[in-house]
């Protein structure tokens, strides 16, 4: 089965004595400021690397005589230069060279009078890139640690014995029996290890045996074995960060911890001389102090973050961890004076030793919480040879781990134990987030000596614990793996309730020797990893790894339960240091790949083709396949192992991504440092600090792998699977095909595999033939313009997700699949329609569909104006446009109706009405127009006032004024006034039926001439009238 088609193999270039620590670590872009065919300059210890087209030369210098010179001017020495090049024989010219990874900062060049060869903001990279140096091979370039490394990778097709270098003007070239290759000229040596190369084949790593050929100075490479061109390489492991911890004093450093930010926190023990940072919690030593704890936060790349004391005169760090606040959480031992915060569970010490937890803010400058935990007796022995451990779950709830020879150590009521059984029972205790209440406690063990080293948390928040134990009635229950000891001293695993009152389960694990379980891990599903030491001979599974010796680190691998073993097996080497060695690290990643780290107390330990180091040193790390089918990875890291200081109960950690967060007290002086400024303190031992990432896959990122069902009009056709950012990945068709894009040449299902060694995610796509055949039809073919709307109809039943176009002849368009449209411009129409999908397309074009006619324009007059009661007969004129072939006349008044074209029509005399006219025509196309207008009918103003009258008439005929109206006159508007000769007024009136006695003041005025005065409205309009006149009165 093909899963790629990449080779790749790794070389790297070691300089001797020198690292590039503190040096430029990026390859230097030229800008201009370095001759032509220069590329890219990287600096090297004595002396600096050039990368070109076709080369690489290395420009060297005597590097102490140089530094004599700076200091000791007047003895200064002649220095020694030396260059050489390595020719890329037969290799493309023209290859591209390219870079990435920039750096954050940037580089100015003001050298020399030329200032053509001035360039400022000039950027770094971390790698340069030869894009097909030779057919199908590229080449990477990159610094890692103190070395410069480089990859050739050749793809599918691609040849690795057309990878030819020259070595040139060296003293000598030449293999030694490691097979690296030695590269010695005047002024220092360069060597090249012996070439890396693996590949990922069905998730798996295979080793690929490589070797350098050298002859005439020209390397190439053989491949004893022969290689598998379709299989893709994994990455190398990666050392990310290593450091000493700075201090001038001596320091034992014994757990570790990390934060999602991936920073390494460190607890040490120190008798001073610690290099505290500015505004840390605690920057001075106890007066009277003997040793303390002291913690130090680093970044990835060694940066101190915070660095504290803490403690008040006899502390030793038991355990770490950091809460899901990135708050840290430390366990340690006191002898008192350990500083408590406000509302401590427990704020006295209760005897000699006892445990303290506390908890720092996240820039160690603050202590948010602490407290004691113990008896009267002492917790532990006070130093690392006994271990403890702490737990932080999802509710940031703490649990402590240890042991006690105190019969009052603080138990809850009802809890699984409550009282001490032997002489050193263990202890689990369970927190809240701030250390102010203990919300229960309980003793474990029997009647010998037991420890809990550490605790986790199952999916139902029962804890799982794991310890040592010589009680030969150590507490178990029935149907556990073995409810008897086993041997001198025993591992033991349980199981408590959540609320810890019930021991859901335990059993001894062990030999018939002396064995250590100290570390523990649960799955996604709740099984049991457990690793320790042993002494003895650990069973070992059927089918797993295995590297037996006399000193073995052990993994064991329990249900849930507790009941049945899945696999358990040991990997160890002979004594040459130490009597036992001790795992110092342990933890699963989500993979369930089993990580563990230990002591080395010997050189046989088993080692993998790409170990950081084969050689041994102080520490080795391991990395075994899920079910420890495999050794998946195995080498020896850190300082001289002649340097070694062992602590039994010391805890370094793992996160689920498989990276080691390690420090181990040391006296080396040699540990493999990243960054170039710490180095030992020289006193006597120190703290070395690690960031280890085996970069081994992680779980794949739910996603979908491909589109949905789709269908295709023609075919070959090409699917793809998205790897949503997952890297390291695989493909595996239903077709065999293992690219992650396929040519397809027929309808079907088909289905597809993303996977790495962790995991798979499968997902099918159904692909159907599209069948596109464009067509319509329109309910009408003559339309007036802005009138009817034309419905468009399709004609063919289209596949879901057809897209629609639609172009009306107009200017205008539609996407939707059965649009109506109202043409606004005359004309006759072209209408175009074509359907896409998936590519697809079909078009129909249909010439002079639809005609577009025009419309007549309607108008009219009449006359007069406006008519009376008196006139009610109208006269009405056709002013329509001459297109115009019928008229129809509607005159506002029900039955008034008329076809021809300039009618009259009388309207009844009835004042104050108007009528709303319309005349519509229309043309030979039957389009129309039409058009209202009003016309008014008005009323007549008539009155009559008398000019004399005779008050008092006793005839009655003629004895009051008044009006008399007969039309036009709104009766509620109206007003009449009497007025004498000098304008005073006898008489005024609003009822238009009152009219004047000739009285006023209630007599009758003098015979002669009065003015009178009317004003009112008209009934047809608002428009007001005033009317003046004479009238006398006869007596």
């Amino acid at each position: 089965m093909k899963l790629s088609s990449l080779l790749v193999f790794s070389l790297i270039f070691c300089f001797n004595a020198l690292s590039l620590g503190g040096l430029n670590d990026y390859f230097i872009e030229n800008k201009g400021q370095f001759e032509p065919h220069i590329k890219y300059k990287h600096s090297i210890p004595n002396g600096e690397l050039i990368l070109s087209n076709k080369r690489l030369v290395y420009q060297l210098y005597e590097q102490d005589k140089l530094m004599h010179n700076l200091m000791e001017k007047e003895s200064a020495e002649p220095i020694k230069l030396h260059g050489f090049s390595v020719d890329f024989i037969g290799a493309n010219p023209d290859a591209l060279m390219s870079s990435s990874k920039p750096s954050s900062h940037y580089f100015n060049y003001f050298i020399g009078e030329n200032k053509s060869k001035w360039k400022a903001k000039v950027y770094g990279y971390e790698q340069v890139n030869y894009q097909s140096l030779y057919a199908g091979i590229h080449l990477k370039m990159y610094h890692q640690d103190s070395n410069i490394k480089y990859d050739f990778i050749v793809e599918k097709g691609g040849d690795p014995m057309d990878i030819k270098l020259a070595y040139n003007d060296l003293d000598n070239v030449y293999l030694d029996d490691l097979g690296r290759l030695h590269l010695v000229n005047t002024v220092s040596e360069i060597i090249e290890d012996a070439p890396i190369v693996y590949q990922i084949i069905k998730g798996k790593k295979v080793m690929v045996k490589a070797a350098f050929i050298l002859k005439n100075n020209v390397v190439s490479y053989s491949f004893p074995d022969g290689y598998d061109k379709n299989h893709v390489l994994t990455i190398d492991p990666t050392l990310i960060m290593a450091t000493y911890s700075g201090a001038t004093g001596v320091l034992s450093a014994n757990c570790t911890a990390y934060d999602l930010s991936g920073n390494i926190y460190v607890g040490s023990g120190t008798l001073g001389n610690f290099p505290v940072t500015a505004g840390a919690y605690q920057t001075v030593f106890p007066v009277g102090g003997i040793i303390i704890s002291c913690i130090q936060k680093f970044d990835q790349a060694g940066n101190v973050l915070y660095a504290t004391y803490i403690g008040g005169g006899n502390e030793y760090p038991l355990d770490m961890s950091v809460n899901t606040n990135d708050q840290l959480i430390l366990l340690t031992y006191t002898s008192g004076n350990f500083p408590m915060t406000a509302s401590p569970a427990f704020g006295t010490i209760s005897g000699g030793i006892d445990y303290a937890l506390a908890i720092f803010n996240t820039t160690g400058t603050n202590l948010l919480s602490s407290t004691y935990l113990g008896g009267s007796n002492n917790e532990g022995d006070g130093t690392s040879d006994v271990g403890a451990g702490i737990f932080v779950n999802a509710n940031n709830e703490i649990f402590v781990g240890g042991s006690t020879l105190s019969g009052d150590f603080p138990v809850s009521a009802g809890s699984f134990q409550t009282a001490l059984a032997g002489g050193t029972d263990g202890t689990i205790s369970k927190f809240n987030s701030n250390l102010s209440t203990l919300i229960w406690s309980t003793y474990i063990g029997g009647t010998g000596d037991d420890i809990v080293n550490s605790l986790a948390t199952g999916m139902n928040n029962d804890v799982y614990f794991v310890g040592n134990t010589t009680s030969a009635d150590f507490p178990t229950n029935i149907g556990s793996l073995n409810q008897a000891p086993l041997g001198l001293r025993d591992g033991f695993i349980g199981r408590l309730n959540a609320a810890g009152t019930a021991l859901v389960a335990a059993t001894y694990i062990g030999t018939t020797n002396d064995d250590r379980a100290k570390f523990i891990s649960l799955n996604a599903i709740n099984e049991v990893f457990v690793g320790g030491s042993t002494v003895g001979s650990y069973p070992i599974s059927a089918g797993t790894y295995a590297a037996t010796s006399a000193n073995n680190l052990f993994i064991h691998k329990l249900d849930a339960g507790l009941i049945n073993t899945l696999f358990s097996t040991q990997v160890g080497c002979m004594a040459t240091t130490q009597s036992e060695t001790y795992m110092t690290a342990f933890g699963i990643d989500y993979c369930d790949k089993i990580y563990f780290t230990g002591a080395a107390t010997g050189n046989d330990f088993p080692t993998t083709a790409d170990a950081y180091s084969a050689t041994e040193k102080g520490l080795y790390m391991a990395v075994l396949t899920p079910d420890a089918l495999a050794l998946d990875y195995g080498s020896f890291f850190g300082g001289n192992i002649l340097n070694q200081h062992f602590h039994p109960g010391s805890k370094s950690k793992y996160n689920l991504e498989g990276i080691l967060f390690h420090s181990e007290c040391t006296f080396s002086n040699n540990y493999p440092t990243t960054n170039g400024t710490t180095t030992q303190n020289g006193a006597s031992n120190d703290a070395a600090s690690f960031i280890f990432d085996f970069e081994f896959s992680l779980p794949l990122t739910d996603f979908d792998v491909i589109s949905s069902d789709t269908s295709v009009c023609t075919f070959p056709f090409s699917l793809s699977a998205a790897s949503a950012g997952n890297i390291n990945v695989a493909y595996l068709w239903s077709t065999n095909e293992t690219t992650p894009s396929i040519s397809i040449s027929n309808p079907g299902t088909y289905s597809v595999e993303v996977y790495n060694d962790c995991d798979t995610i499968r997902d099918t796509i159904v692909v159907t033939t599209i069948s596109l055949n464009a067509d319509f039809t329109i309910d009408r073919n003559e339309v007036c313009k802005g009138e009817e709307a034309v419905l468009f109809t399709t004609l063919n039943i289209l596949p879901s997700g057809t897209q629609y176009e639609w172009e009306f002849g107009d200017g205008q368009s539609s996407n939707t699949s059965a649009p109506s449209h109202v043409y606004t411009v005359i004309d006759t129409m072209t209408v175009k329609l074509t359907v896409s999908l998936n590519g697809c397309s079909s078009t129909v074009t249909k010439a002079d569909t639809i005609i577009v006619h025009g419309k007549p324009t309607a108008n009219f007059s009449f006359s007069p104006d406006f008519l009376t009661i008196e006139n009610t007969v109208a006269q009405f004129i056709n002013t329509s446009s001459s297109d115009q072939t019928s008229t129809i006349w509607n005159f506002g008044n029900q039955s008034g109706v008329s076809n021809l074209p300039n009618p009259t029509y009388t309207y009844p005399s009835e004042g104050g009405k108007s009528y709303a006219v319309t005349l519509e025509v229309s043309n030979i196309h039957g389009c129309t127009d039409d058009i209202i207008k009003y016309i008014e009918v008005q009323d007549v103003i008539t009155f009559y006032i008398p000019n004399s009258f005779t008050p008092n008439d006793n005839t009655g005929e003629n004895s009051i004024f008044d009006v008399e109206m007969t039309s036009g006159v709104d009766p509620y508007q109206f007003k009449m006034l009497i007025f004498n000769r000098w304008g005073e007024i006898l008489f005024q009136t609003e009822d238009f039926n009152k009219g004047w006695d000739g009285r006023y003041l209630n007599e009758i005025v003098k015979q002669g001439a009065y003015i009178w005065k009317i004003e009112f409205k008209e009934t047809m309009s608002d428009k007001k009238h005033i009317y003046e006149g004479h009238v006398t009165v006869l007596r």
